[in-house]
C-alpha cells in the first residue's frame, strides 16, 4: 500500500511551514510545542487515511527497488528489511538506499570500495567502522582496502535504524575462450 499522504509534498510542506512559523513566533516570545503539533498531524492523517480507504500494514521482507537512469534506488518504509547488495561489482553504477520509519540491514560485498554519502535524521546508522545517531550528514569510504573502482552509495536513514555489514562473496572467474588454433598444429 502506498503511503503517499505521509511522504508527499503536502505533508512535509505543512510540517516545514509549521516549524518555520514556530521559530518566528519563538523570536517574539510565543512558544509552540512543535513535537505535539507534529504528532497530532500524524494521528489526524492516519485517521483520515483509515476513513477514506485502507489500512496500514507493516511489510517484512520486501525491498522496493527502482532504477532511475544513473542509479538504482532501494527503499524500505515502515518495515524491517535486509537489503542484499552483494551482487555489486567494482565500477557498477551508483546506488541509493533509503530506510524511513524502518530498520534495515545493508549487506555489501567485501571486494568493493564504497564512496558513501551517509545521512541520518532522528535515527541511527552503523557502518563497519563508525556509528552515527541523531542528525548526521557525512561522507565515508567503506571498505577502503578493496581493489578496483569505487561504487558511489547514498544511504539515508530517517526515523529508523540502519546497519551496514560487509560479507565475503565468491565471484566466479570468467573463463577465457579456448584457443581453437592450438589443437590444429599438434601431431598425435
Amino acid at each position: 500500500m502506498k503511503m503517499g499522504i505521509f511522504f508527499g509534498n503536502l505533508f512535509w510542506g505543512i510540517l516545514l511551514i509549521l516549524w518555520g512559523v514556530s521559530l518566528i513566533l519563538r523570536g517574539f516570545g510565543v512558544n509552540i510545542p512543535l513535537a505535539k503539533v507534529f504528532f497530532a498531524i500524524v494521528i489526524i492523517l492516519f485517521g483520515i487515511k483509515l476513513l477514506v480507504g485502507g489500512s496500514f500494514k507493516c511489510t517484512t521482507g520486501k525491498v522496493y527497488k527502482e532504477t532511475k537512469g544513473q542509479f538504482t534506488e532501494y527503499s524500505t518504509v515502515f518495515a524491517t528489511q535486509k537489503i542484499d547488495l552483494t551482487h555489486l561489482k567494482p565500477g557498477d553504477k551508483p546506488v541509493k538506499v533509503n530506510v524511513v520509519f524502518a530498520s534495515g540491514k545493508v549487506i555489501l560485498p567485501d571486494d568493493v570500495i564504497f564512496d558513501s554519502k551517509l545521512t541520518t535524521v532522528f535515527g541511527s546508522l552503523n557502518t563497519p567502522t563508525r556509528s552515527y545517531s541523531g542528525i548526521a550528514d557525512t561522507e565515508q569510504v567503506i571498505n577502503p582496502g578493496a581493489d578496483g573502482d569505487k561504487v558511489f552509495m547514498e544511504l539515508n536513514t530517517v526515523f529508523g535504524r540502519t546497519e551496514v555489514v560487509l560479507e565475503q562473496v565468491e565471484r566466479l572467474e570468467e573463463e577465457a575462450p579456448a584457443d581453437s588454433t592450438a589443437h590444429e598444429d599438434q601431431v598425435f
